[in-house]
């Protein structure tokens, strides 16, 4: 771990450990989350940052699972911290040229100083500015309460990354065990810590989905994330 690593693993730890004391309820570390995400906090480079209650909760998971050393980002090419002047790079470039997308910032940047960083971390950086706008300059869209870009999904847009994280792993964990018995199973939606989803196929209706349901997924979500309280299934 390098110094940079260590500074972020640092702030990482410092927003955290309070709500990673595993003598807490659900809903005590809930409370403390909540008031993290509602606040600004200054980050590693001195610079006021907000984040979201799904990023609090991935760095949770993280350190549960692998201590201090687990809170250090990481990256494919080892180098684990963009560099702050190539962040500050595409902030002059953004705000140069609002209509700047991502992906447009990115490629300057790689092509003035041979490499930098991801679309993806530009894309956050941005976000973390206030800066993440659409082609034409504009804000994104923003969806009103309990409404979400997928046809027939609901959930607060201030749970998004919480939302994110749920799909991924029905996607990677359960998607693929249910598949298996002849089922299938969606995420419909996410609303005061109650995760809603849908049973298809051989699992629709049958004795068991309730079971698998309450035993089987919705323990697996709470182990992974906090935020979530109990799974409902939707009928039709």
């Amino acid at each position: 771990m390098n110094e940079a690593q260590r500074n972020v693993a640092l702030f990482r730890y410092s927003l955290i450990r309070e709500a990673a004391d595993d003598s807490l309820t659900i809903r005590q570390r809930g409370v403390l989350v909540r008031e993290l995400a509602a606040r600004a906090h200054t980050g590693p480079g001195g610079r006021s940052v907000r984040l979201g209650r799904g990023t609090l909760d991935r760095w949770i998971r993280r350190y549960r699972a692998g201590g201090f050393e687990a809170l250090a980002p990481t990256s494919r090419t080892g180098e684990p911290v963009t560099e702050q002047r190539l962040l500050d790079l595409a902030e002059a470039l953004k705000l140069e040229v609002p209509r700047r997308t991502a992906a447009q910032v990115t490629q300057i940047i790689r092509t003035t100083e041979g490499a930098g960083p991801s679309e993806r971390t530009v894309q956050r950086h941005f976000a973390r500015l206030g800066l993440n706008t659409r082609p034409d300059g504009s804000p994104p869209q923003a969806f009103g309460r309990f409404e979400a870009a997928a046809p027939g999904e609901f959930f607060d847009p201030k749970d998004a990354e919480t939302v994110e994280a749920i799909k991924e792993l029905i996607e990677t964990r359960v998607r693929p065990a249910v598949a298996g018995d002849g089922g299938d199973i969606t995420f419909k939606g996410f609303r005061d810590g109650v995760v809603y989803l849908k049973m298809k196929g051989a699992c629709s209706g049958c004795p068991s989905s309730t079971a698998t349901l309450r035993h089987g997924i919705q323990n697996l979500l709470k182990h992974f994330l906090p935020d979530v309280q109990t799974v409902e299934q939707i009928e039709g």
